[in-house]
């Protein structure tokens, strides 16, 4: 992440990335307030994500009988547990940020 005040790089850390579940961060230089930009790309990009994953999931738990409640919960795991690094992992490298209010 680069700071919009100082233009310094932060690194985004898990620690980091948790604690911060809207994107609100504070520059490890600087100290000042920024948050990630929400843009249409980022939310395209995420949905994408849950679909893609979804998709198999579902299949492979009809595919085996499984209930709909047991696919959805799988669904779920599977999702977050792909989701959660590869959004780490964008907010980490092309998306922006600017300046807290």
């Amino acid at each position: 992440m680069i700071c919009p005040n100082c233009k310094s790089e932060n690194e985004l850390t898990w620690k980091r990335y948790v604690s911060s579940p809207l994107g609100r961060h504070i520059c490890d230089q600087c100290q000042s307030k920024f948050r990630m930009i929400h843009s249409i790309k980022y939310h395209l990009c995420i949905l994408g994500i849950w679909c893609v994953s979804g998709v198999p999931v579902f299949a492979i738990a009809i595919y085996y009988g499984a209930s709909f409640s047991v696919a959805f919960a799988l669904y779920w795991i599977v999702g977050l547990s792909v989701g959660f690094p590869l959004d780490k992992k964008i907010d980490n490298t092309w998306r922006g940020t600017k300046l807290r209010d």
